[in-house]
């Protein structure tokens, strides 16, 4: 059997709407549907059994909420469910049996987990990773380079079951530790730390560590010390860059690009001052 995965082949097996858009090379795998109103930009590759376009459960649906739009490089493994009504940016990567609902905005080069939930109507900005079993409620506004560590859910009913919802906010660059819950309407601060298993009830400043059920201010993030070097385990970007716009040049080479270079306006050193602020004030 041939390449599943060959540039620009699409099996026999797969089902694509004549109305959906692809670009140039898109692979789609055995027993794939791409439904009507989908856009996947070149180079796409679309693993077996997966749903892209997805129709929205409500029967009310329209025509622009079932529109998908998959950005250019994107890599959907197998079993993934897409549904209509989002937008992707390009070099979106996710693992096996992710699940993302009507009304995503997510940015560019995010990778999702396999068996991930994002519930949709939600925000997510470049270069954000969300591992395995995350659970991502309406609502919630994830910002840049943001990590969400393994089972790590948020919520948005503060008195479930109710309609009053309200979901967190997640700056950039801040970590979530594997299982910690953040409860309806807290926001984690640019460059913040939650422990692992952590129940997050408060708000979190900017660069602040927090641990515990439910969990306390611990300090500083940038006390944490690496177990292995002893240096400043936080923030994250100075020691780390694989996968990242930095990487193979140092986070604050890139930070000093020109904005038309691709690099954010806002990457440092603004979100770094006003940390130092926080940490003296």
């Amino acid at each position: 059997m041939s390449d599943l995965f060959a540039k620009g082949e699409i099996h026999p097996t797969a089902i694509v709407s004549p109305d959906a858009e692809l670009g140039r090379d898109v692979s789609i795998g055995a027993y794939a549907i791409v439904h009507g109103g989908v856009e996947l930009g070149a180079g796409a590759r679309v693993g077996p059994y997966v749903s892209l376009g997805e129709p929205p459960r409500t029967r009310h649906a329209t025509a622009s909420l079932a529109a998908l739009r998959i950005g250019p490089g994107a890599l959907i493994r197998s079993h993934t469910v897409i549904y209509g009504g989002s937008e992707i940016g390009e070099g979106f990567e996710c693992g096996h049996h992710a699940a993302i609902l009507p009304g995503a905005a997510i940015g560019r080069a995010v990778r999702v987990g396999s068996f991930a939930d994002i519930e949709g109507r939600c925000r997510i900005g470049d270069h954000s990773r969300l591992h395995s079993n995350v659970f991502v409620c309406q609502g919630t506004e994830i910002g840049r380079y943001v990590w969400l560590f393994p089972h790590v859910v948020t919520t948005d009913d503060p008195h479930p079951p109710s309609h009053a919802l309200v979901a967190a906010t997640i700056d950039d660059y801040a970590a979530i530790g594997a299982r910690a819950v953040l409860l309806p309407g807290i926001r984690i601060g640019r460059e913040a730390v939650v422990g692992a298993a952590a129940l997050v009830t408060r708000d979190v400043p900017p660069g602040h560590l927090v641990m515990g059920h439910p969990a306390r201010l611990v300090g500083p993030a940038s006390d944490v010390r690496h177990r292995m070097t002893g240096e400043a385990a936080y923030p994250w970007y100075r020691h780390f860059s694989k996968g990242m716009p930095w990487e193979g040049i140092g986070f604050d080479a890139w930070a000093a690009r020109p904005a038309e270079a691709g690099t954010p306006a806002a990457a440092v050193p603004d979100g770094e001052e006003a940390c130092r602020g926080d940490r003296t004030g």
